[in-house]
């Protein structure tokens, strides 16, 4: 029976971790149920997804003047495949930028899966259009019976979260290693981001020059260490675009992949 214990154990801690992996890379808590968005100054900056279908969501930014990118989300290999067995493992991804009052640009990445009607994972910011400084972040997630949102005013310097690093990283990339503090659930995590050598990767049917930058857990005073590994790749030149964004926590890989709103999977 004690074997049996520590298998079920296992299963458990798998299916936390592929979770936390699929839904941004974050660490694999046990997740608080709540129905309700935050209240108090939180509130201000708390924005509920308007639609959970990517294509509707898309529609509503190029609406509000804003620009959407798609892209699709793949656990992959043997792992990603074992993961599947008890989360989704693939899925849609959309990156939205459109104005907002006050000077500011509204980042937000929403995640779904196939078949899972109302439920997602969103993460957001607004960026002040001036300086690129990140004014709030906020995230939320609906799975399963599982809900969650956290949202805060950002003051301090160099902050990020999920979605505005895209962003920011195709606005104002660095040209040498620099140190980000980066938002996920109401906690700031140290990360160093480094830019790394051109290259080329496949973008649809073409290989085309990229740049990429590696971020990853830095030490700082005060800060935890962000605990994941990221890799973002944007296509080189002067209006550079997001092409794949690749994660790693532990033997897991996320890749999320820009693709045409209609098009396939990506493979592994």
């Amino acid at each position: 029976m004690h074997g049996t214990g520590n298998l079920a154990d296992r299963h458990r801690r798998a299916r936390r971790a592929a979770l936390a992996l699929a839904v941004a890379l974050a660490a694999a808590p046990t997740l608080a149920v709540d129905d309700s968005p935050p209240s108090g100054s939180e509130a201000d900056s708390w924005h509920a997804p308007e639609f959970t279908d990517p294509r509707l969501a898309a529609r509503r930014a190029a609406d509000a003047g804003g620009q959407a990118t798609h892209m699709r989300w793949k656990l992959t290999g043997v792992l990603g495949w074992i993961a599947g067995l008890f989360v989704p493992n693939h899925g849609d991804a959309l990156l939205t930028a459109e104005p907002v009052p006050g000077d500011r640009t509204r980042i937000q990445l929403l995640i779904t899966a196939p078949r899972r009607d109302g439920e997602y994972f969103l993460y957001g910011a607004d960026v002040d259009s001036d300086s690129g400084a990140v004014a709030a972040a906020w995230s939320a997630h609906a799975f399963r019976k599982d809900r969650e949102a956290r949202a805060q005013q950002i003051e301090e310097p160099n902050v990020v979260d999920m979605a505005s690093a895209v962003y920011l990283l195709a606005r104002d990339p660095p040209k040498k290693k620099s140190v980000w503090s980066i938002w996920n659930r109401g906690e700031l995590f140290a990360a160093e981001i480094e830019p790394l050598p051109p290259e080329t990767r496949r973008v649809g049917d073409a290989r085309v020059a990229v740049r990429g930058y590696a971020v990853r857990g830095a030490s700082v005073p005060g800060l935890r260490s962000f605990e994941e590994k990221l890799l973002f790749y944007f296509t080189a030149g002067t209006a550079p675009q997001p092409v794949e964004i690749v994660g790693t926590r532990g033997p897991l890989r996320l890749r999320l992949r820009v693709v045409e709103p209609e098009s396939a999977d990506p493979d592994d």
